[in-house]
């Protein structure tokens, strides 16, 4: 899960008028960012071939590519955050396809004592977009 946040001064003191200016207009930009996010790593989950270390995984089933959704934009007194990442309605579907998503980010060992490599496709991802998303919030 990679999240998209703005921060800042205690943003709930300013007065009420300009605080109910800034809310939606953060959270539309936030919106906007992690919906960008998630479309991006759903494109890259879209790679069909043989593995390549080091980059990201090949699609097989597209089950993985399906549960790259923008996540819930939440809100608390100095923030307003979002992203993009494993997010489907069912918890245990959800946490079950967010390991197998972790393991081929980051790699691992499997319980057979068998080693897998990383196929990074999130952080690189993020990485890439980064520059647009700060441009997306800049103006805020």
């Amino acid at each position: 899960m990679i999240k998209v946040r703005l921060t800042g001064e205690d943003i709930q003191l300013y007065p009420e008028q300009l605080w109910a200016e800034i809310l939606p207009r953060a959270e539309e930009r936030i919106r906007a960012a992690s919906e960008m996010l998630a479309d991006r790593v759903r494109v890259v989950l879209s790679r069909v071939g043989p593995p390549i270390r080091g980059g990201p995984p090949a699609k097989r089933t597209g089950e993985l590519q399906r549960s790259i959704n923008p996540l819930p934009i939440r809100h608390s007194r100095t923030s307003v955050s979002g992203g993009a990442g494993v997010w489907v309605e069912d918890r245990t579907e959800r946490h079950r396809i967010a390991v197998k998503a972790a393991a081929l980010e980051y790699g691992g060992t499997d319980k057979k004592g068998r080693v897998h490599p990383p196929y990074p496709f999130m952080r690189p991802t993020e990485e890439a977009i980064r520059p647009a998303i700060f441009r997306m919030l800049e103006d805020l």
